[in-house]
């Protein structure tokens, strides 16, 4: 337990065991009973005056400049209350803990709910009238809780993300995070904001830099705003697709956004592909339609959050407008009865009665039945995917090394690969296996996940198992299992075991007993290059990628380990990030040089100093 001090002159105690990180800091909740309800953030790297010196300012302006209303029954805005202090230092601020039970909001945004219990996916679930009210109501405090900050026009987030939002199974909202806000007076900027998320930035930022003086405005707020209701009601984003012509070469939703290509505007008539999820769009009320294509078409004509706010509630009131979910046999025999009422209760009854016979017969007929792969679709059946197609995705096959980064998409071999060609007419079957090894047919491969997370839930109409794969995903684990073990029982202890994986797995890969270490080496050294430059560009998704297959190629190589550790870092998994310089270390044969290398590289970023310090006390020990 530590002892701090207020800006007040009150003694706070706190516990040792961080409950979470906020942007620069680490959250630690408050024992001291006249603080009960709250938590302190904690600045990291606090050895630079300058910088906890404006830190402390914003603070302190915040603390005297509230906005109104704060707190609800329905949310919570985290605005800091008081500065702490450690020895006369200025080390963070007081804030009031978020609702209890609370989830970060990004789990909400995917089409899974990955991480998710099985109560809160049922309460949430998109395919229920009552899971798209749920969310409504989520989105409409939200609006509720984004609007109070704004009262005072001194307020822009700028970083407004489903990361920095947390939601209860009750669809009550606490924002975090609110210490990086843009923060002006008089039209003027006071204090910069200090980051923002290219997923969630409008077109016009590649004109703006944050963190300068140059002042955001509200409409920026507004678009990530409606790219997050987007996100909670379809589990996509609304610039996500596979786009043809002259966008074809790009990839990343930043690129999409800053080309104006929102699916359901001026992006429609590019398409290639759409994920099916934005078909949805069409099911909500004209309302809020027309609220999105006004957010995602001009700065000017984007909604607020107090008229997203009205009109969400609004719809809510008139639910029966919300598209409800399928009916149920059971809904369907009733509406049937009050159809036949009205010509003859008798009528109802026989009605009934028919249906009730005739629902245990076909219960009764699937009990019996065994369970068969069901037949390919005819070519004038209608699929989303219009089976069967000559190509679904792309072959990789007779691919080059930097398609290894694709996602493939695998079924089971048992149908056989004429049944599967059925399908995707270049289909093959390749020598690898499921975990539970039965052989593999590769369908597809895509260069985006969401487009083989789509693929694959098509397939499932047809195949029992169908799972996404590729080289990409057999490397992770292993290299991942030896990060988590390098932490747990030592570098010596598991180096041994974690070489031989890898080189059983590319032998496996390549089919050669005889693998080319000189070959390897320079597609390591490439592939890590890349990762790198992916890295630098902000992409971290893809730099990891990178630096995972070139590590595939070359399992000691430093430079790769180095390249993942900073990545995992600015990532925020300090610890994994500690484990892959302890591992660097372990592998470079100059370890005094490296040692040095280590302490100038603490000066990238704080996350990567945090993870540098905690690997060097290891070293060290």
């Amino acid at each position: 337990m530590s002892k701090f001090y207020t800006g007040n002159g009150k003694t706070i105690r706190i516990t040792d065991n961080s409950i979470g990180d906020g942007g620069e800091g680490e959250i630690y909740p408050i024992v001291s009973s006249h603080y009960k309800g709250c938590c302190v953030k904690l600045y990291s790297n606090q050895s630079d005056p300058d910088k906890m010196d404006k830190r402390r300012k914003k603070i302190e302006f915040m603390i005297k400049n509230p906005p109104t209303d704060l707190m609800g029954d329905n949310y919570i805005v985290c605005w800091p209350k008081e500065t702490v202090f450690s020895n006369k230092q200025f080390v963070g601020f007081i804030m009031p803990l978020a609702f209890r039970g609370s989830e970060q909001l990004h789990k909400l945004c995917t089409l899974d709910g990955k991480g998710l219990s099985t109560a809160w996916q049922q309460k949430y679930d998109r395919a229920t009238g009552n899971g798209l009210i749920a969310r409504m109501k989520l989105c409409t405090n939200l609006a509720a809780s984004i609007h109070r900050v704004y009262s005072l026009k001194k307020y822009i987030f700028a970083d407004m993300k489903p990361q920095n939002i947390l939601v209860t199974d009750e669809s009550k909202i606490s924002l975090i995070d609110l210490d990086s806000i843009q923060v002006s007076e008089n039209s003027q900027i006071i204090f910069p904001a200090s980051v923002s998320t290219a997923e969630y930035e409008p077109p016009e930022a590649t004109s703006i830099k944050i963190s300068t003086h140059l002042r955001l405005e509200e409409s920026w707020d507004r678009f990530s705003m409606a790219v997050i209701f987007y996100e909670v009601l379809f589990g996509v984003h609304p610039y996500a697709a596979s786009f043809s012509g002259q966008y074809q070469k790009h990839h990343a939703v930043s690129e999409y956004i800053i080309n104006n290509l929102f699916v359901h505007g001026s992006g429609k008539n590019h398409v290639g592909f759409l994920p099916p999820p934005h078909k949805n769009f069409h099911k909500i009320p004209y309302e809020l339609q027309n609220l999105f294509m006004r957010a995602f078409k001009d700065s000017t004509q984007r909604p607020s959050a107090e008229e997203f706010g009205k009109t969400f509630f609004d719809v809510i009131k008139q639910a029966a407008t919300v598209v409800s979910p399928k009916k149920t046999a059971l809904a369907k025999a009733l509406s049937y009865i009050k159809t036949a009422v009205v010509f003859s209760i008798f009528t109802g009854l026989i009605v009934l009665a028919v249906l009730i016979i005739k629902h245990v017969r076909d219960e009764q007929k699937s009990w019996n039945e065994p369970t068969k792969e069901p037949k390919p679709p005819q070519p004038t059946i209608s699929n989303t995917y219009n089976f069967p197609m000559k190509s679904c995705g792309k072959p990789t096959k007779y691919a080059k090394i930097s398609v290894d980064m694709w996602y493939s998409v695998y079924i089971d071999n048992s149908i056989g690969i004429n049944e599967a060609r059925k399908y995707c007419e270049d289909a093959f079957g390749t020598k690898a296996e499921f975990q539970n090894g039965r052989k593999i047919i590769q369908m597809a491969s895509f260069l985006v996940l969401n487009d083989a997370e789509i693929f694959v839930e098509e397939l499932k109409k047809y195949f029992h198992q169908v799972e996404i794969g590729g080289v990409l995903s057999r490397v992770r684990e292993p290299i991942y299992e030896f990060i988590d073990a390098v932490g747990r029982d030592g570098f010596e202890n598991s180096v041994g075991r974690f070489k031989q994986k890898m080189k059983d797995l590319l032998k496996a890969d390549s089919g050669n007993e005889n693998e080319n270490e000189n070959e390897n080496e320079n597609e390591a050294v490439k592939l890590n290059d890349e990762g790198r430059k992916y890295y630098q560009s902000g992409n971290y998704e893809d730099g990891e990628k990178n630096a995972l297959l070139s590590i595939r190629y070359s399992a000691s190589k430093v430079a790769s380990w180095m390249t993942l550790g900073d990545i995992l870092a600015d990532k925020g998994e300090i610890e994994k990030a500690a484990n892959c310089f302890i591992i660097s270390y372990n592998f470079d044969k100059k370890k005094k040089g490296f040692i040095k290398l280590l302490q100038k590289r603490s000066a990238k970023s704080q996350q990567i100093e945090k993870a540098i310090k905690m690997a060097l006390k290891d070293i060290k020990n």
